[in-house]
This record gives structure tokens, C-alpha cells and sequence, in this order.
């Protein structure tokens, strides 16, 4: 079984300033990020492909309950319309990963399928996106920051089972997710600290968001009391929304409003 170092929060409730928001008539999921008026911070998605099933559960021991995770995939927004990820689907170039550290722009229209990916989140960590932004793109041409490319092939190895131990347990982290979580430490916001190994994971971010509101509540007030560095971005409780229509209880699919 795959155990990772784990340290606990010590809220009794989730955080309120994530909120449920049901999708509305046959709206997709860019019209429910429409509907939102997100144009930077994070997004999550749980896809249902074969591959993103193995994301998902590998992802399971970061869960108290042992069930997959309801995300595979996370991004940086940095406009209404596209984001920057690490998607596993191979590109067209190969050639092209080594030059931009895997990152590549996405747009949100290509996940719209509420069927291929029934789970959305967005979550603010900042208080505004530009330094994240920023630093995202530092991310993207400094492979020093963090070598994205060798997380992708110990992830494509277990995605094909090549290799079917859990990378997480050896601390390497869903490339997205480390991405993710390099462009927020750029900008001087820890993004898991929840998490005592670089095991970077989309369920980790989500566990902070909904756990850890007290830690980046102190986090702010300490940051306003000091002057802000250049680069780096204003601390904020996380705050955001989320549609989860596909969990796993017992083995079993569910469809649910909430997470």
C-alpha cells in the first residue's frame, strides 16, 4: 500500500469560502467557468478516461477515505478561455517538451464535455493572478524549478502500466500538480503544506483549499505586515467554487452535487 507523510489540519469544518455550485440546463463545463467570472487561479478537472481513472486512484492515499480522488488534471488560468497545464496526452511534437518543461496552453473549450470530464474546480489561492502568471511562465523556462518532463514519464509508465508502482510513494508528483504548486511557490505561496514530500498531487491542492483556510488566514496577516518582494504575490484564504458529478464511495460511481 502507498503511504505518503501526511500532516493533518486542525479545522473542524471545511472551508466556507469554497462553495458548491450546481451546473445549470446543459451547460458545459466552460460555460460554468463562464458563469463563475474566473480569468485566473487554479483550475481542476476530473476526467473518466481509462487514464484519468489511474490518476485518480493513485491519488486515493492522500484521502482519508481511501477513494479516489474526483481530480486527474490542474492548471493555472490566465484568461476566461485557456490555461496552462501538463496534460498527458502526447502532443504532436515531441520534440517540443524539453524547450517549454512539458507546460503547454489549453483551452477550456477542448474540456468542456461534462461527460469526458464531469468534475470542475476553481480555487483562488492569491489575491490576485499576476504574479502566479509570472510565474507560471518561469516555470515553463527554467527546467531547474522543477524537471516536469521526468515526472511525465514515471506518470505515462504508470498510465500504461509499464511501471505500477505508485509514483507518489517515490515523490514524484502529477506533473500538472507540480506545475502547479512551482508557479505558487515562485510567487512565495505554499500551495500544499499539508504535505511533508514533493508528492505534488491535484487532490492535495483540493484538500488545501477545502482544510487549511486558518494556515493561510495567519499567512496573510503576516504578509501584510511586511513589504512584498517583486515576484511575489499577495497571500489570500482560498476561496472558489466547484461541481463534482462523478465520486467514488465503496468502489462505486456516484453522481453528487458536492465533494
Amino acid at each position: 500500500m502507498t503511504t505518503l507523510a501526511i500532516r493533518a489540519s486542525n479545522a473542524t469544518r471545511p472551508n466556507e469560502r469554497l462553495s458548491a455550485s450546481p451546473t445549470r440546463g446543459s451547460e458545459g463545463n466552460a460555460g460554468w467557468l463562464r458563469r463563475t467570472g474566473a480569468t485566473d487561479g487554479i483550475l481542476l478537472l476530473g476526467g473518466s478516461s481509462a487514464a484519468d481513472l489511474r490518476l485518480r486512484s493513485a491519488q486515493a492515499p492522500v484521502r482519508s477515505d481511501l477513494t479516489p480522488s474526483h481530480w486527474s488534471l490542474a492548471g493555472i488560468l490566465v484568461g476566461a478561455d485557456t490555461f496552462l497545464s501538463v496534460p498527458l496526452e502526447t502532443t504532436a511534437d515531441v520534440s517540443a517538451i524539453p524547450s517549454n518543461n512539458g507546460i503547454r496552453e489549453c483551452r477550456v473549450a477542448d474540456y468542456d464535455d461534462a461527460i469526458r470530464y464531469p468534475n470542475i474546480a476553481w480555487l483562488m489561492f492569491a489575491a490576485e493572478g499576476t504574479a502566479i502568471r509570472d510565474a507560471a511562465r518561469r516555470v515553463g523556462a527554467h527546467r531547474a524549478l522543477v524537471d516536469i518532463p521526468a515526472l511525465i514519464v514515471a506518470w505515462l509508465s504508470h498510465v500504461w502500466g509499464v511501471d505500477d508502482c505508485n509514483p507518489l510513494a517515490s515523490g514524484k508528483g502529477i506533473p500538472s500538480a507540480a506545475f502547479v504548486q512551482a508557479a505558487h511557490h515562485a510567487a512565495n505561496i505554499e500551495l500544499t503544506p499539508g504535505l511533508a514530500s514533493g508528492s505534488s498531487c491535484p487532490e492535495a491542492i483540493w484538500q488545501t483549499a477545502k482544510w487549511w483556510q486558518d494556515y493561510y488566514a495567519d499567512s496573510a496577516r503576516v504578509a501584510a505586515a511586511a513589504p512584498r518582494a517583486p515576484g511575489h504575490a499577495a497571500a489570500a484564504v482560498p476561496s472558489g467554487a466547484y461541481l463534482v458529478r462523478q465520486s467514488f464511495t465503496g468502489g462505486a460511481a456516484k453522481s453528487v452535487a458536492g465533494a
